[in-house]
C-alpha cells in the first residue's frame, strides 16, 4: 500500500464534507487556485456560493458558474469573481462602475465599495446562477445594468423589500 495515502493533507486544504454529504470543502487558497487553473484553459467552474453579499440575486448556497475573465465581455452591471488585493480573499461583486485599471466593485448587499479592483486581481465572470437545481435569471440579464445603478448609490435594498415581498407572497400561493 501506498504511504501517501495514509498521510494526513495539510491543514490548509481543510477537506471535508457538508452536512447533506458529497460536497467537496476546500480552502479559499486552493479554491482561488483551482478557479484561476480551470479558466485559464478556457473552461468554466461551478461553485456554491458562501455568504450574503450579493443577496437577493446570488444567495447563500446558490451554484455559481464562472466563465474565463475577458474585459472586453465584461462592463458595467456584470458579476465578477476576483481577488481581493491585500487579503487574496475570493469575492463574487457586482461592477458599479469603470476605473482607469480595473472596475469599482459592489456587492448589492453591502453598504459600502470594495473600491477599484485591477484587471488582473479578476478570475472570471458569473454566467449562471441556480437555485434549488432551476437557473435563476434575474441579475445577470439587462437588468444588471439598473442594478448596478441602484447599488452604486445604495438605494437597491429599498426597490427589493417589497418586490420580494410581493414574490414571497405569488410564490407561496402559487
Amino acid at each position: 500500500m501506498n504511504e501517501d495515502c495514509n498521510r494526513e493533507p495539510p491543514e490548509e486544504v481543510k477537506i471535508g464534507y457538508t452536512h447533506e454529504g458529497g460536497v467537496l470543502s476546500i480552502s479559499n487558497k486552493y479554491l482561488i487556485e483551482i478557479i484561476r487553473d480551470v479558466t485559464a484553459r478556457g473552461r468554466k467552474f461551478r461553485f456554491e456560493a458562501p455568504g450574503f453579499s450579493m443577496s437577493p440575486f446570488i444567495r447563500d448556497r446558490d451554484i455559481i458558474t464562472i466563465a474565463p475573465y475577458q474585459r472586453s465581455s465584461c462592463g458595467i452591471g456584470a458579476v465578477l469573481a476576483f481577488v481581493r488585493p491585500g487579503t487574496g480573499q475570493l469575492i463574487v461583486h457586482r461592477v458599479v462602475a469603470a476605473a482607469g485599471d480595473g472596475w469599482r466593485m459592489k456587492g448589492d448587499n453591502n453598504p459600502e465599495e470594495d473600491g477599484v479592483i485591477p484587471h488582473d486581481s479578476i478570475i472570471g465572470k458569473v454566467i449562471r446562477v441556480e437555485r434549488t437545481g432551476k437557473p435563476i435569471r434575474q441579475g445577470l440579464g439587462p437588468e444588471r445594468f439598473i442594478i448596478a445603478l441602484l447599488s452604486r448609490r445604495n438605494l437597491l435594498s429599498y426597490p427589493l423589500y417589497p418586490i420580494g415581498m410581493l414574490y414571497a407572497v405569488i410564490r407561496r400561493y402559487s
